[in-house]
């Protein structure tokens, strides 16, 4: 896994991850963020596509979009509401 990350953005590379990881890292590093600030997460498992957005949505987190940026490949992007 890879990150980059600035004060509100974060970025993290999950591929090669198969479920549940995926999900546990963006939940991690959803709550390193301040309130307002925005997780892409790239995946390339697709389990991992519905399962992200239903765990991070069930704990309050808002997907913004998911986009398919290759062949198997997803990138999901997520904001932390305000606390």
């Amino acid at each position: 896994m890879s990150e980059k990350a600035s004060e509100d953005k974060k970025s993290i590379d999950a591929t090669g991850y198969v479920c549940p990881y995926p999900a546990m890292l963006a939940l991690d590093a959803l709550k390193k963020l301040p309130a307002g600030g925005v997780l892409e997460v790239t995946v390339d498992n697709p389990p991992s596509v519905e399962n992200i957005p239903h765990k991070v949505e069930s704990k309050g987190y808002k997907v913004e979009k998911v986009d398919e940026i290759g062949e198997k490949l997803w990138k999901i992007t997520i904001r932390k509401q305000a606390e």
